[in-house]
């Protein structure tokens, strides 16, 4: 069976530091970056919207996606680590999945409080130029937009609680 776990969680929910720690555990299951892929292509995370950047990432990172079902011969494991701000977002990407060869696609959705995520993301690197008001708008935009996440079409969603499993401390 072919299964994508995609995260979904506001920035600094520690999606990628779960991610990576479950990937380490268990070296079998695969998994691809859009943050990863955004440095290698551009050297950073933060892109200007006007660049054309995100754009061009996106079709990479699919690319990839694809390569990596169509490649597996039977049973795979992907995890998704990407920011998937609403519900259309998140329903392209599950329709692509699909399309891809997934068989399940399963949400780990990030429950992780305002001011942890924001202590978390302004010690990025990449938090320059971010205020901590916009950044509270989009932990606002992405909470509201996934309060029905479980409408989207995911096979199951999973919280995830980052600070009860020890990966932060």
């Amino acid at each position: 069976m072919k299964r994508v776990i995609l995260t979904s969680g506001p920035r600094g929910a520690g999606k990628s530091t779960y991610a990576n720690s479950f990937l380490e555990r268990n070296p079998w299951v695969k998994g691809i970056s859009r943050d990863e892929l955004l440095i290698e292509l551009f050297g950073k995370t933060s892109l200007s919207p006007y660049t054309g950047g995100h754009e061009y990432a996106y079709e990479i990172f699919f690319e990839r996606i694809e390569k990596i079902l169509n490649n597996s011969k039977a049973n795979l494991d992907l995890v998704v680590d990407c920011w998937n701000g609403g519900p259309g977002e998140r329903k392209g990407m599950l329709k692509k999945f699909r399309d891809f060869g997934a068989e399940r696609v399963i949400c780990w959705k990030f429950m992780t409080s305002l001011e942890i995520c924001l202590d978390w993301f302004m010690k990025k690197e990449d938090s320059k130029g971010y205020s901590e008001f916009g950044f509270r708008d989009d932990y606002r935009f992405y909470h509201k937009t996934s309060e029905n996440i479980e409408e989207d079409g995911f096979d199951k969603v999973y919280l995830i609680n980052p600070l009860q499993l020890d990966l932060f401390n």
